[in-house]
């Protein structure tokens, strides 16, 4: 009887070892998962926060096209105004002529 005595106590002490053990791997991965949770967070904000940059950006963008748009409808109705030239225009040959009126 007292064999089984001992070894049932060296197994509750066995016991209390492994709850020991199982509790503090428990608060280590309690921890580890507080912190995760932590930078998860700063993750989805960094995120959100490149989100709305992006859509400030596509604003601007959209902005910007539409004002190069209307200058460039502008630029052709002014284009379209300027009297025709009778003058020919210069071929990439004769533009190429560097004598500037010197004759050789």
């Amino acid at each position: 009887m007292l064999n089984e005595l001992e070894a049932l106590a060296q197994k509750i002490g066995r016991l209390i070892d492994l709850n020991g053990q199982y509790r503090q791997t428990q608060s280590d991965l309690t921890q580890q998962l507080r912190q995760m949770r932590a930078r998860c967070d700063d993750i989805q904000n960094a995120l959100e926060q490149a989100r709305h940059e992006c859509a400030a950006l596509r604003t601007e963008r959209d902005a910007l096209a539409v004002t190069i748009d209307e200058a460039s409808a502008h630029l052709h109705t002014l284009l379209e105004r300027l009297p025709q030239s009778s003058i020919p225009v210069e071929t990439p040959a004769r533009a190429e002529d560097h004598t500037y009126g010197e004759h050789a």
